[in-house]
């Protein structure tokens, strides 16, 4: 960002601050799920980013999270839901821009205790919160914008974790092919899913 912005900003409204800031806001896919196959990036990546752009516009970034129960219309129990929320704001004047996101607690998950679940949760809502607010594409290559598979991504995630415990992660790409009939994580269902994380180690011969 050029010295002039830098000097101009008390004579910018907050949209064009945030239009600045989506502008040059690059954030790579730098992490890699190799049995899933896939390249992503994490709301920590996209915060590390953003912080440096801030300044020179003079905004600052709140994010917020709260669990919500969303009841269904029939007589099924409700189900909880984090809502993130990103605030951009303008310390040179009262504006202040906001995004919202959202993401499904899981009920249970083997592997994963209460604050893991609820810190997954809240991972991806904010993440998808920062996404709205700085125009950030997550793209079709990214397996949270598509929707053919039926796996959750607390699920993958324990996997990736206890594959990494295992030292098993380059083994599981062979072992989903051999047991499932799939190419990678991302075609399980969540009940395959949830058979590989109980039986992982007897799929490794360990």
């Amino acid at each position: 960002m050029n010295s002039e912005t830098r000097a101009t900003t008390k004579s910018m409204n907050l949209r064009m601050k945030a239009f600045i800031v989506q502008q040059n806001l690059a954030v790579p896919k730098w992490h890699k799920n190799d049995f899933g196959n896939y390249k992503y990036r994490t709301a920590e990546d996209i915060l590390s980013a953003v912080k440096v752009l801030l300044i020179d516009v003079k905004a600052l970034l709140v994010i917020t999270d709260e669990v919500v129960l969303i009841q269904n219309d029939d007589d099924k129990p409700g189900r909880f839901y984090v809502r993130a929320t990103a605030r951009l704001m303008d310390i040179e004047s009262d504006e202040v821009i906001e995004a919202k996101g959202w993401a499904r607690e899981e009920e249970t998950k083997r592997g994963m205790d209460a604050a893991q679940i609820t810190g997954s949760a809240s991972s991806y809502a904010r993440k998808y919160a920062l996404n709205g607010l700085f125009g950030i594409d997550e793209g079709e290559a990214d397996p949270d914008a598509r929707g053919h598979t039926d796996i959750s991504n607390a699920t993958r995630q324990a996997l990736l974790d206890k594959a990494q415990k295992l030292g098993a992660v380059k083994q599981m790409p062979e072992i989903i092919k051999r047991v499932y009939g799939v190419e990678n994580s991302n075609e399980l269902t969540e009940k395959q899913g949830l058979d590989l994380l109980e039986n992982l180690t007897k799929y490794l011969g360990v």
